[in-house]
């Protein structure tokens, strides 16, 4: 019976532990790779709509990473105010 309660306890803690070290890692993973490289600006005209990139680091930091993550960032219509001044 003790070692029963043995195996079993140390089940849990194995679980228990591997489901933290995998949490920390995931963690990790997401702050390396889902991070804010930079945000893509829609600005929308009455000619047309502008996607403005804009960087939080050198461009040349793009060049070894498999994958980017920017924030969009929809600015009001620039339409109605074009019309105001004429």
């Amino acid at each position: 019976m003790p070692e029963f309660l043995v195996i079993v306890i140390a089940f849990y803690v194995g679980t228990v532990v591997g489901f933290m070290i995998k949490q920390a890692l995931n963690r990790i993973y997401l702050k390396n790779i889902a991070g804010d490289i930079g945000t893509i600006n829609v600005i929308e005209t009455a000619e047309k709509i502008v996607y403005q990139l804009e960087l939080n680091s050198d461009p040349q930091d793009l060049e070894d990473k498999k994958r980017v993550v920017f924030r969009v960032v929809k600015h009001p219509s620039m339409a109605s105010h074009n019309n105001h001044g004429i």
